[in-house]
């Protein structure tokens, strides 16, 4: 009986000497911050159309995350901004947004199964997700309520201060000093 040789598979590796995230990741990090890139700049690093397959820049994303304290903000229909400190607040924010809506998707697909179809272990099972998620959706919602209730703080303290600095700047125009 002979045994037949298999060719290990190809996966994961790279269609050159470096992975196409690699190559990006390389180009953006010698890019200032605030920078914008282009789709046809990133389809010159790569040698090939970029918008035919964008996952290396995902890859790459991560690693400038990671390493480099650094993100993309994607630019529609131009390309991506290497992002400011100042705008990964905002990015946060988009995320958790997309994330609470992901999570009433969630909710709305288990509690939309036709249970009758189901075994007396998967109705139970459903359940148990079901209580899961409207559990975490409810986390969210008290969460998003502490950080509004905290902003408005925030707001008004900055709103307190800036009249006060006017108070004090018309009180030393009118030589009153504090």
């Amino acid at each position: 009986m002979t045994t037949m040789t298999m060719a290990k598979p190809k996966y994961f590796q790279p269609k050159g000497e470096k992975a196409e995230w690699e190559m990006i990741y390389d180009y953006l990090k010698s890019k200032e911050k605030g920078a914008l890139i282009s789709y046809k700049e990133l389809s010159k690093v790569i040698n090939r159309d970029f918008a035919s397959n964008r996952s290396p820049i995902y890859r790459a994303m991560k690693e400038m995350e990671i390493e480099d304290d650094r993100s993309l903000l994607n630019v529609r229909g131009y390309g991506y901004k290497i992002t400011i400190a100042q705008d990964h607040e905002g990015l946060a924010f988009l995320h958790h947004k997309k994330s609470r809506r992901q999570m009433n998707t969630a909710k709305r697909k288990i509690t939309s199964a036709d249970m009758t179809q189901l075994s007396q272990a998967e109705r139970a099972r459903f359940r148990e997700i079901e209580l899961a998620l409207s559990q975490q959706a409810e986390m969210i919602k008290r969460l998003d309520k502490r950080v509004t209730v905290v902003e408005e703080k925030q707001k008004t303290q900055g709103d307190t201060t800036a009249r006060l600095d006017k108070l004090i700047d018309a009180l030393k125009r009118h030589g009153i000093e504090i």
